[in-house]
């Protein structure tokens, strides 16, 4: 297996005394303590094996990411599912989902609900 280069900055952290480097990145803080009080030491290079994580994450792509940790693709309903559900037009399962109080999920321009909360929101429209 080929060994790859990377280049780094290296800093230590004033508050702890930690030695760290990482890829260039603009916004740097201590893996240590999570502080701002650095010093930036020089360049040098990284070996690795894999291939490096990208430099930055959109704050969508993060967001995103959140999203997916706490929800599988397979617990979101879409409102086809919904109208499919409660046997309503694909157009009434919209408008339902738009109510106050429904457990909407937004991504973009798209709407879910987590298939837990969708039932937990029916059971309480009981009479």
């Amino acid at each position: 297996m080929d060994m790859k280069v990377r280049g780094v900055l290296i800093y230590e952290c004033e508050d702890c005394n930690t030695f760290f480097s990482v890829s260039f990145q603009p916004k740097v803080s201590c893996p240590g303590c999570r502080g701002n009080n650095i010093k930036s030491l020089g360049d040098g290079c990284t070996y690795y094996n894999e291939e490096p994580p990208p430099l930055e994450t959109s704050k969508e792509s993060e967001e995103l990411e959140l999203i997916e940790e706490s929800l599988t693709l397979e617990t979101l309903l879409k409102a086809q599912d919904v109208a499919d559900i409660l046997s309503v037009s694909e157009r009434v399962a919209y408008e339902i989902m738009e109510e106050k109080g429904f457990p909407l999920i937004r991504i973009r321009r798209s709407k879910r609900v987590d298939k837990t909360d969708f039932y937990e929101w029916l059971q309480q429209r009981k009479f």
